[in-house]
């Protein structure tokens, strides 16, 4: 492998998920050295719609995990450092780093609102909440918190601004795409707001470790901290979904689709901004609550432990013998964009048992998966390949499942933290050890195996899916009713 810089130094990545914090050092050459995860508060919801998160939290874990992953031996000199996280999140913090008040979590649906107030001026028909629309609801209802504020970051920048010792800027885009788009902003009358910080293109540095903040991970000052990007793009550079057809299937707890397209495909509950490499797009979108529903259901018959559902749910057959499980936990994101929508169970009947349902929980994200997917190949996308990342991936019968639902095949990357990955090598970006993201993606990221779609099973999960999205529609006038208190 070629640098411009030599093989030799580390990166520091860290992944500010919604129910952990990863911390990961890397080798030039890609290779995960160390891991830790350092597990965060729930969400909790103060009223009907809400979810909110405490940051304070999150830098609690990057503490752990970082002392975790540099406390075994002297590793390689440290060459820079980044965060990427879960997103839209919205952080309101005051100049020396402090959170005014909990973080508004991308689960939040009270901004609806504002959303909707700027989709019709602006005549935009994209789904889904965006910081703006978090802010917007913040200044109306909560007028004194945002008084208080001196910045409104998403995690990444949290971390950075602390790391830092004060820099505040909003990192995103992997095409320099801005976070806090300009129309919107303009036409919600906050141009020039003091609240929102300048913008900076992910893979280049904010500043270096300084201050106080910074010294409670031990670090020495004078570190690159490099600015990062939303989990589902740092997925997309560390499956190495960066040429056009390549897909990575994010995991986390909210899961999603983010297809590397030379096109812009907009409508249908589908998402696009500017891609990884020149003349490309990331279009898909996320969902709700795909990996949280199987974290939901261990929590709540295997005392939080994912294994022994994964256990149970291989000895259930394909289709877990009719049963069929709705993921809608948190509403639904894409491709349908209904924050009413609610969970269940279909199909049960005296001969089905708890194997039957934690397959069926497990198969609900591989019928997301291919709905999705079969979305964007209603709108002329090409889906080669589906990368899957994070805990999930680890999963031979997961893996299986996605394959034989969505007929595709499902590629498994050497290192499955693939956000992480993305960290990593937006860091060594900024380090200037790879010339740009999407080569520095290509030389770090390896395959270690595919797993094809078994014949015998498309049948079944083709009348099932069938059976799945009926089931959402046929229940979709019911959720308003249901979602109330």
């Amino acid at each position: 492998m070629q640098t411009r810089h030599g093989t030799n130094g580390t990166l520091l990545a860290l992944d500010i998920g919604t129910s952990a914090v990863k911390a990961g050092l890397f080798a030039l050459d890609g290779r995960l050295l160390r891991f830790a995860r350092g597990e965060c508060s729930d969400i909790s919801a103060p009223e009907p719609g809400a979810a909110e998160q405490d940051p304070n939290h999150w830098w609690a874990a990057v503490c752990r995990t970082v002392s975790d992953v540099m406390s075994v031996g002297a590793p390689a000199e440290l060459r820079a450092i980044c965060a990427v996280g879960q997103s839209p999140v919205l952080v309101l913090s005051d100049a020396a780093g402090r959170p005014v008040r909990p973080a508004i979590s991308w689960m939040d649906a009270r901004a609806e609102r504002q959303r909707a107030a700027i989709a019709e001026r602006l005549g935009d028909t994209r789904p889904g909440f965006n910081l703006l629309h978090r802010l917007l609801w913040l200044m109306e209802n909560e007028p004194a918190s945002v008084g208080k504020a001196c910045w409104a970051l998403s995690p990444w920048d949290f971390i950075g601004h602390r790391l830092t010792g004060g820099t505040a800027a909003a990192a995103s885009g992997l095409s320099g795409a801005p976070l806090w788009p300009t129309a919107e902003v303009e036409a919600a009358g906050l141009s020039g707001a003091a609240v929102i910080p300048p913008h900076q293109q992910a893979g280049t540095v904010y500043g270096r470790t300084e201050g106080p903040w910074s010294a409670q991970l031990g670090l020495p000052d004078g570190i690159p901290v490099v600015a990062g990007m939303a989990d589902a793009l740092a997925t997309m550079l560390g499956s190495g979904a960066v040429r056009p057809g390549r897909a990575a299937d994010t995991g986390g707890s909210s899961g999603g689709l983010a297809l590397c397209s030379p096109e812009e495909i907009t409508g249908l509950g589908i998402g696009s901004v500017p891609g990884v490499a020149p003349g490309t797009f990331a279009v898909g979108g996320p969902f709700a609550a795909g990996g949280k529903a199987t974290q939901w259901w261990a929590d709540t018959t295997a005392g939080g432990d994912v294994a022994q559902v994964i256990a149970a749910a291989e000895q259930a057959p394909a289709g877990s013998g009719g049963v069929l499980f709705l993921p809608f936990l948190a509403g639904e994101r894409a491709p349908v964009w209904d924050h009413t929508a609610s969970g269940a169970f279909l199909g049960l009947t005296l001969r089905h048992g708890p194997t039957h349902l934690a397959r069926a929980v497990i198969e609900s994200s591989g019928y997301s998966l291919r709905w999705l997917t079969e979305t964007l190949g209603g709108a002329g996308a090409v889906v080669s390949d589906i990368r899957v990342c994070g805990r999930q991936a680890g999963s031979e019968l997961w893996n299986a499942i996605k394959a034989d639902v969505t007929g595709r095949t499902i590629l498994m990357p050497e290192t499955t933290e693939t956000t992480l990955m993305g960290a990593a090598i937006t860091a060594g970006v900024g380090a200037e050890c790879f010339t740009n993201l999407w080569d520095a993606s290509e030389e770090m990221v390896r395959i270690a195996r595919a797993v094809t779609p078994d014949p015998r099973n498309k049948g079944r999960y083709d009348d099932l899916f069938a059976l799945y999205q009926g089931a959402y529609q046929a229940l979709r006038p019911l959720y308003p009713a249901l979602s109330k208190p």
